[in-house]
């Protein structure tokens, strides 16, 4: 909706005089967010032409105020960037006659660690599912950096290779490297999603296909020195200690140049002093690669000492919100934790 509205309004615009054929041209193209390389063709030419009022004039004709329906149209203008990078807002997900996850309202700001905690079963990989496309909302919407990615009235989500593609990046509860490939291929498999290449360009550009090839190979030994793991990269996936495949599967997916990481407990099977060193590689990974970090994890010493806002769910449903020492003092996590007494 956004996209055709964007386009008609360009349309009307260049009918009225409003707008130049050129300026026209760049917004069409800019609007077109159903079609990824569409719109990276626009934003090249609006660079290179700075067709600034190209999408000022758009944005003059459709609301100043830049609604949520809108942001869709032209999402490079920073004027219209969200505070919240994801906002997942009343998301309910059922399986028949199972509630796995209700009602849940989350929000992660820009550059922010944040943590989605809760026993067992209580549906945080559920939620992680429904953010990355895998399943889509019952009811609700997920929103990512201004685009709305799933909702119930959508017949589906957004596919989950177009959901990397705007910047999300996700590593899993269970492992999943390529466990035959080198820990630097595996590394590099994550440059799929932003590489320029395709069948054509390995047709009829070998050569610049080859030097692609290069840079990606390049930049993945940068993110093994990045985790320490430079010194392995020739060796299997399946071949390194189950901790260091952790480290691994974040540098796969930081291939990917993300703007929010989801992490599904990434802790797992780590002693103390990997635990340790995970804390400092994730912040280290915040500040050095911009980006927001979204974490689902068991360790409450972890959780407790990197996140700066917590959502704790139960069967699904939010019980608490707030900093490490607020989810600490609720009563509602102790008792989701510990049990309540009977007397």
């Amino acid at each position: 909706a956004g996209a055709g509205l964007g386009i008609m309004a360009a349309v009307s615009a260049f009918s009225s005089g409003n707008l130049s054929l050129a300026d026209c041209f760049i917004c069409i193209l800019l609007s077109a967010d159903f079609f990824i390389p569409l719109r990276r063709l626009g934003s090249f030419f609006h660079t290179a032409m700075n067709g600034t009022t190209a999408a000022k004039k758009i944005f003059a004709l459709l609301d100043t105020e830049c609604p949520d329906t809108k942001k869709r149209v032209v999402t490079e203008i920073p004027a219209c960037r969200p505070e919240n990078i994801l906002e997942l807002k009343n998301v309910t997900k059922r399986f028949g006659g199972l509630t796995a996850v209700e009602g849940l309202d989350l929000n992660v700001e820009e550059h922010q660690i944040s943590a989605l905690i809760g026993p067992n079963g209580a549906g945080k990989t559920t939620v992680f599912n429904m953010i990355t496309g895998a399943y889509h909302v019952t009811e609700g919407s997920v929103t990512f950096d201004g685009i709305v990615i799933n909702d119930e009235k959508q017949r589906n989500a957004m596919k989950s290779h177009k959901i990397v593609e705007l910047g999300i990046a996700r590593t899993f509860q269970n492992i999943r490297l390529f466990k035959q490939m080198s820990v630097l291929d595996n590394v590099m498999t994550g440059f799929h999603s932003v590489s320029k290449a395709g069948m054509f360009n390995i047709v009829f550009t070998p050569g610049a296909t080859r030097r692609e090839e290069a840079e990606n190979q390049e930049k993945a030994m940068e993110i093994l020195q990045f985790l320490n793991l430079q010194d392995i990269a020739a060796s299997k996936a399946g071949d390194i200690p189950y901790g260091t495949q952790r480290l691994l599967e974040i540098g796969r997916a930081l291939a990917t140049k993300p703007k929010l990481l989801l992490l599904d407990e990434p802790a797992a099977g780590m002693n103390s002093s990997e635990k340790k060193e995970l804390v400092k590689t994730i912040r280290q990974i915040r500040d050095e690669f911009n980006l927001a970090v979204l974490l689902v994890e068991h360790d409450m010493e972890l959780v407790m000492d990197i996140s700066e806002d917590i959502t704790v769910i139960n069967f699904g449903r939010p019980i608490a919100h707030g900093t490490a020492s607020e989810v600490q003092a609720n009563e509602d996590v102790i008792e989701a934790y510990l049990g309540r007494s009977d007397d």
